[in-house]
């Protein structure tokens, strides 16, 4: 599929006009600095996904019980608990953000970098105000006012990416031929896959991997580098998540009982470290609107680059060039957008699922055994409860009767290929510099600002991390043949 979207499209007919002006942000008029500032004081502890994330136990409770409908050959639409969301009273700060927009809108920019730091500004206001929306229309229960949140945050569901969603699948079923590359070109020996691939990492070497990455490119949080990340362990959280926002802004979250195969920490250190805490500060540093307190929720571009460094560490150390993500969240989320049900969207991505791991073609009939398919059937199950789940966050009614979905998912496929065309017109660096929004990439080619001035460059640290820290560490746990 070689159509380009439009995100790219845009940028590289502006970027064609672009005059080169970009130095250093200096040209910015003071009060809106002020008012970026205090945005980021009143809002930088606003996390989204933890607002629209349900009760870790009421999430559990509800798994339960639609596994066991399920199971029983029964509908059933799980009613999540949003105690975040809950917990929080938006009239002042909505008043507070209202009165900021307001100035706002009253600047009058007196060069070409005032002008687009004020419509960014402008931007990342509007953000904040859809926030409050999603926090009262959860508190209300008003469907209509989180949906008009969801899509202003996240946008909808776009036919170019169900096509590619589609075509991924399909090819998913086929095990669809990709290039293999040459052995001698992978980094790693079999013998030291294997041991990537066999060996386990424990929550609290996981911690100290990521700070010591952190620390390689020295944005790790300590009392002489107050600017930067820290790493948490937390009983609370169900996936490792990079957080510029939250109760402790700037964090790096690692659920406390956490295990992985040191393969999987290598790539979770590459995606999250090298992809997500590099490109926010670099983000912050250059345009302080970029990342830090003061980014905005749309990460389609922010998971594009953390994907590509994903799929580069898998090509560069196993020769596995399995290449794009998997199609599930946006195969959901076009179902929800047209009006399916929490049980109804499981039941179309449960059979997808299984049709890919038994090979079954969708114009054919899908047979499933009970007993001979079991693991497979479990395994489709936890996939699927995955993809469905979060299609359906915000929701607090989850037959769907508006027709929405909790976009922001999308932004793993959507990202991943605007940069992948941005790296093939030869503009990759382009989006380490910050994390970019709608229309961002626009701006940056107005700016005419170069990925030779980032503060934080690519510096391949997963490589040093396998064969300076992890091998030798690895070699050391084991028993000598003596």
């Amino acid at each position: 599929m070689s159509e380009r979207l439009p995100e790219v499209t845009l940028f590289l007919e502006t970027r064609a006009q672009s005059p080169e002006v970009w130095h250093e942000l200096a040209e910015i008029s003071p009060s809106m600095v002020e008012i970026a500032e205090s945005i980021g004081e009143l809002t930088g502890t606003w996390n989204p996904v933890e607002i629209y994330t349900p009760d870790p136990n009421n999430l559990k409770h509800e798994q339960e019980k639609f596994f066991e409908a399920f199971d029983r050959g029964e509908d059933y639409n799980p009613f999540f608990e949003y105690p975040v969301a809950h917990s929080m009273n938006m009239d002042q700060p909505r008043a507070v953000l209202l009165e900021r927009l307001g100035e706002v809108r009253r600047i009058k920019p007196q060069n070409e970098k005032d002008r687009l730091f004020r419509v960014a500004l402008y931007t990342k206001i509007r953000d904040d105000l859809a926030t409050c929306d999603l926090v009262d229309g959860i508190k209300t229960g008003d469907e209509a006012l989180i949906g008009k949140s969801i899509r202003h945050k996240y946008g909808e569901s776009d036919p170019i990416l169900v096509e590619y969603a589609e075509k991924i699948y399909r090819d998913m079923i086929v095990d669809a031929e990709v290039p293999e590359a040459d052995s001698r070109e992978v980094l790693l020996t079999s013998k030291q896959q294997k041991t990537l691939k066999d060996a386990k990492i424990s929550a609290g070497e996981m911690k100290e991997d990521f700070e010591w990455a952190l620390n390689q490119y020295g944005i790790l949080r300590t009392e002489t580098n107050p600017t930067g990340y820290q790493v948490h362990l937390d009983d609370s959280v169900t996936a490792i998540d990079v957080r510029d926002k939250s109760d402790d802004p700037m964090t790096v979250y690692i659920p406390k009982d956490r295990v992985d195969s040191a393969a999987r920490v290598c790539e979770l250190i590459t995606h999250e470290i090298e992809g997500h805490a590099r490109q926010s500060m670099n983000g912050m540093k250059m345009f302080m609107l970029g990342g830090g307190r003061l980014k905005m929720d749309n990460e389609a571009l922010y998971e594009g680059l953390g994907m590509r460094e994903e799929e580069s560490f898998k090509f560069r150390f196993f020769g596995d060039s399995s290449g794009s993500p998997a199609p599930w969240y946006t195969l959901a989320v076009d179902l929800a957008s047209k009006s399916a049900s929490f049980s109804e969207v499981f039941k179309d991505i449960f059979d997808r699922q299984m049709r890919v791991q038994l090979k079954v073609a969708p114009e054919q009939d899908l047979k499933i055994d009970f007993q001979e398919h079991a693991k497979q059937i479990e395994k489709a199950k936890k996939s699927t409860w995955t993809a469905t789940y979060r299609t359906s966050r915000g929701h607090v009614d989850t037959s769907n009767p508006l027709g929405f979905a909790m976009t922001k998912d999308l932004g793993y496929l959507h990202g991943w290929l605007i940069d992948k065309q941005l790296r093939e017109a030869g503009f990759g660096g382009i989006n380490e510099m910050a994390v970019i929004q709608s229309g961002g990439l626009q701006m940056l080619a107005r700016l005419g600002v170069e990925a030779t001035e980032m503060p934080y460059p690519h510096k391949d640290i997963v490589k040093k991390y396998i064969f300076e820290v992890l091998l030798p560490r690895l070699e050391s746990k084991q028993p000598s043949d003596s």
